[in-house]
């Protein structure tokens, strides 16, 4: 029996999971994915790589601090500060009376910071040490006189995984499906998972009264949409994004219906070469290990010289496409869209991805649209 069994390897799992490991507790971490840090999202294109999930890390409070300064530490993030900018309707322009769009600087959360490597080497990288299962899903919870038993979506004899107590670090609608009683009806709040059947709850009688409340708050909790797209262009063009003025790095647009944001993904490569010295050769030795020197080479200076751009949806431009999802729908041609919009304001050459293979690939998610939500049930002690 584990002491500790921890359900979702995100940066909250993988964070509980390294504080339960110092104590001296026994933790699995169990990941229905194929890969670690949820959110923390890096993926590989045409030779280069893009972050579609979580932008840059933000100072939010004591625990964000403290890890941003020990990711610091680690030489994995850097400073992406006095780079972010926004779009605004400002002024009308006395010579032709148009509405004029300017863009200025953010004075929202200056201090971002970013992974040269990918924001997917954080959740790596704090991962080393811990007990990670991959593609395991859990789809049954039971409590027991001893903790908690734990069934997988895996074949029929597979072990079940027994602990002494349980963390459930996953979306909302995932937990809900785990946690619910029998009795409860589970088609409210899991509009964004019904893809599966629901095979077992809690028992209702183990649960104390209050429980129900929490439950009631999980079953609110709504998502706001979002696609992202990530293009990439050919590298003669960098000296065109270099001359950008002024020289932003990120921008928001708060008043645009569709395009929620844009970031210059690769601008967050750069710095392997300007400061990380020799941690960048180390970095890229250990991912072109297999490669020849020349394939090396290539592979890393591409990573560093093709310019790539993320965009980010609104929610009601995602709401379109994702509330009433069709199988026929070319994602890709909804991208454009934003690269459209993010041309008319930045770079008329946004408009057309053309790197060394023409790269554009437009991804959905969904993202909390309120606080986490913190229940506390009283387990069965460690001990």
């Amino acid at each position: 029996m584990e002491d500790v069994v921890i359900i979702g390897a995100g940066l909250a799992g993988i964070t509980c999971g390294r504080y339960l490991q110092e104590q001296g507790r026994r933790v699995v971490l169990l990941e229905k994915s194929r890969g670690v840090g949820g959110r923390l999202a890096t993926r590989r294109l045409s030779g280069t790589i893009a972050d579609h999930g979580a932008k840059y890390l933000e100072n939010q409070g004591s625990y964000t601090k403290d890890l941003i300064e020990f990711l610091q530490q680690q030489g994995l993030i850097i400073s992406w500060a006095n780079t972010n900018y926004e779009f605004r309707d400002t002024e009308i322009d006395s010579t032709t009376g148009r509405d004029q769009t300017k863009l200025w600087k953010s004075q929202i959360g200056t201090d971002r910071y970013v992974a040269p490597l990918g924001m997917s080497s954080i959740a790596k990288t704090l991962a080393q040490g811990l007990d990670i299962r991959l593609s395991h899903r859990v789809d049954r919870v039971q409590a027991t006189d001893q903790g908690w038993q734990l069934g997988l979506d895996l074949p029929a004899d597979s072990p079940t995984i027994q602990a002494k107590a349980l963390v459930i670090a996953i979306p909302a609608p995932q937990a809900l499906a785990i946690l619910s009683p029998k009795s409860l009806d589970r088609d409210q709040g899991l509009a964004q998972d019904t893809n599966r059947e629901l095979k077992s709850g809690l028992n209702p009688d183990f649960l104390p009264n209050y429980f129900q409340t929490y439950l009631t708050q999980l079953a609110a909790v709504t998502y706001d949409g979002c696609i992202a797209v990530m293009a990439g262009y050919a590298p003669e063009l960098q000296a065109t994004f270099a001359a950008r003025i002024p020289p932003w790095q990120a921008v928001n647009f708060p008043e645009d219906p569709d395009l929620a944001w844009l970031g210059l993904d690769s601008s967050k490569r750069l710095p392997l070469v300007q400061s990380l010295g020799q941690f960048l050769e180390e970095s890229l030795d250990q991912q072109t290990s297999q490669l020849t020197n020349p394939q090396a080479d290539q592979q890393t200076n591409q990573l560093i010289s093709q310019p790539v751009i993320v965009c980010h949806s609104t929610p009601a431009f995602a709401a379109q496409y994702l509330d009433h999802p069709d199988p026929n729908l070319d994602l890709n041609a909804v991208g454009q869209q934003l690269l459209d919009r993010a041309s008319s304001y930045l770079l008329p050459e946004l408009k057309i991805p053309n790197g060394p293979s023409p790269t554009l690939a437009a991804m959905p998610s969904r993202t909390p649209a309120c606080k986490a939500i913190v229940c506390p049930l009283r387990l069965p002690p460690l001990c």
